[in-house]
């Protein structure tokens, strides 16, 4: 080879070539490349078998990923194509993947997952075609022109119900699907179709029965008994193993009207921005009478979570407590693209910003604008709690007291160690990561039935393992 710079390309089969540049001197000689990691591929032939639904289909391949063997899997990068014949071959990542097949031109697919080795292998996907007919009913009633938003494990699809509240659904998979059912009057249900037995080329018949009894009510803002515009109105009614969950608005003086199932117990949930949320348990069969909600102030807080550079965290986790180790979760929302978010919380609420990846931060709630900045998440901190005959302590329940008296509460701790994809108590080793704490003194506590026993105090960060062991008779 002639001298000069020089890029070679290594490949090996079933690997991704690497590119290597090298400079070459007028002799001859021995060319060492040092260890070259090839990433191994999967040379996976995806085959459509139906009788029912021809190409052309529509294929989305997503790559999983997790950060142990205990956390859920996530599936990202996805890959978008279309099949213009059953089979297509492709060149993917080892590993665990999803599939996702499709009609071209709709949403609501068949899916499986495989785990690809290195080297050639084929994947089969058998879609359930299956068809399902019914009507929107409102009493005998059917409803016409009723938006049916019907979901399943992300993907979405809609129809429309025609004439006399008809309606048909084209399915891929048996399973439970989730239907938002949106009537002309504007009210929402949300419903559930049981699908799991359907078989391929089956036609299933499955009504959708809206509410049927009306219920008219009013939302005021306490003491005045003003009435409240625009508040939101939600009614869960419940019975036979069944749930179904209605949405509603206030028109401009407070009132509203929601329809009710038979044989089922209500709840109605009305909030308003401002107003602390409130929960009214009507039973079985409520009477057709006029119910009255009353909403009390509360303290809106408006702010926003960045992180350790300032910049917005979007999709954080803003939830209030109530102070103490057994702390009561009073109000929550996300932060929004730009991090900024309004909640309205009781009065002495502490509000948290939790983030993965990132420590906690918190600010007592007022009518003031707020600023939650999130650290960097720092080394482990490994922290051990044993029973009293050294045993590890596997799924005991902490909360943590920083030395300025907050408290960061149970069940905040379990959200901050879930969200880092951990179990939120204690592990099998008894072992738990206070990573999610940013910098200073904590006192532990173990969190029983009956009371919270202290344990001891950690000083944060840290890569040193701490350890505590319980009392032999703890409370509960």
């Amino acid at each position: 080879m002639p001298s000069g710079r020089w890029r070679l390309l290594f490949k090996a089969q079933y690997h991704k070539g690497i590119t290597k540049e090298i400079a070459i001197e007028g002799k001859e000689g021995t060319l060492e490349t040092g260890e070259l990691d090839l990433e191994p591929i999967a040379v996976t032939r995806v085959r459509v078998e139906s009788e029912l639904e021809s190409p052309p289909y529509a294929l989305r391949v997503e790559e999983g990923e997790r950060k142990d063997e205990q956390a859920p899997w996530r599936f990202v990068r996805p890959r978008d194509l279309e099949m213009d014949t059953a089979q297509t071959e492709l060149e993917l990542a080892t590993g665990t993947h999803r599939f996702t097949l499709t009609k071209v031109g709709t949403e609501l697919g068949f899916t499986a997952e495989a785990d690809l080795q290195p080297g050639e292998q084929e994947l089969v996907l058998r879609p359930v075609p299956f068809t399902i007919e019914g009507r929107v009913l409102r009493g005998e009633h059917g409803v016409a022109d009723v938006r049916l938003l019907i979901s399943r494990r992300g993907q979405k699809a809609e129809v429309e119900s025609g004439i006399a509240g008809a309606f048909t659904l084209r399915l891929w998979a048996p399973d439970m699907y989730l239907v938002e059912a949106h009537p002309p009057e504007g009210d929402f249900e949300a419903v559930l179709l049981d699908a799991r037995e359907a078989k391929e080329g089956e036609v299933l018949k499955r009504d959708i029965l809206l509410g049927s009894r009306v219920l008219s009510g009013i939302v005021v803002g306490a003491p005045e008994g003003a009435p409240l515009a625009a508040a939101d109105v939600a009614v869960s009614q419940e019975g036979g193993g069944r749930r179904y969950v209605s949405s509603y608005e206030a028109k401009d003086d407070g009132s509203f009207q929601i329809y009710l199932k038979d044989e089922l117990s209500v709840e109605v949930y009305a909030s308003a921005r401002g107003y602390l949320p409130r929960t009214v348990a009507l039973g079985k069969n409520p009477a057709p009478s006029p119910i009255t909600i009353s909403l009390e102030k509360g303290v809106e807080v408006v702010g926003q979570v960045v992180g350790t550079a300032g910049t917005p965290v979007a999709g954080a986790l803003v939830i209030g407590f109530s102070p103490g180790p057994d702390g009561k979760r009073s109000c929550s929302t996300e932060s929004d693209a730009a991090g900024r978010f309004v909640l309205t919380c009781p009065t002495g609420t502490v509000v948290f910003a939790v983030a993965a990846g990132h420590t906690l931060d918190w600010v007592t709630a007022s009518e003031h604008e707020v600023l939650l900045r999130l650290g960097a998440q720092g080394p482990p901190s490994p922290l051990t709690i044993l029973a009293a005959d050294g045993e590890p302590a596997a799924g005991a329940g902490l909360a943590f007291q920083k030395e300025d008296g907050v408290w960061i509460p149970f069940d905040l701790v379990f959200r901050a160690l879930t969200a880092m994809g951990l179990p939120g108590r204690t592990a099998e080793n008894g072992g738990v990561s206070l990573s999610f704490l940013p910098p200073g003194r904590y006192g532990t506590f173990l969190v029983a039935r009956t009371g919270v026993v202290p344990l001891g105090v950690v000083l944060l960060p840290t890569s040193t393992p701490s350890s505590f062991k319980l009392p032999r008779t703890p409370p509960g």
